[in-house]
């Protein structure tokens, strides 16, 4: 049987993927595949460090979260990630973030929301934000400490 969590989660997602199915009739998705495939390399071109989240660069480095987003919309795309991928507790917890996942997340939200109002405003193309949300690196009980 499923959680509560679980419940909620799959509620939520559900909701999700029917306000981005009203929200992308409109769009050409045939170029969001760049928008996934290059950002992690963009932004080891600007100075991230292998092993450091990303996501801490939304209130570090807030300027060249919303560089990057804004490249994928000029290049053509009208789908923007949140620089979010590792923001979970589990993650944030090997740089000493675990406290700062809401901060962290929603500031990775606004950012993506603006470079995407931006993208909207320059170009004239309807702009998606879609979270980006990755694996924790643990597994569930009772191979590993997740409930």
């Amino acid at each position: 049987e499923l959680s509560e969590l679980a419940k909620v989660i799959i509620i939520i997602i559900i909701i999700i993927i029917n306000r981005l199915n009203q929200s992308i009739q409109n769009i050409d998705l045939s170029n969001q595949l760049y928008t996934i495939t290059s950002v992690g390399t963009k932004f080891f071109k600007r100075g991230l460090e292998t092993g450091y989240p990303p996501d801490l660069w939304n209130v570090e480095r807030p300027d060249d979260v919303t560089a990057l987003q804004a490249s994928v919309i000029e290049a053509g795309s009208q789908l923007v990630l949140t620089n979010s991928f590792s923001g979970t507790a589990h993650r944030f917890k090997l740089h000493d973030a675990q406290d700062r996942v809401h901060e962290l997340n929603s500031a990775g939200a606004r950012i993506a929301r603006r470079a995407a109002d931006d993208g909207r405003d320059r170009t004239g193309r309807e702009v998606v934000v879609a979270g980006s949300m990755g694996p924790t690196g643990e597994l569930f009980a009772p191979m590993g400490a997740l409930d």
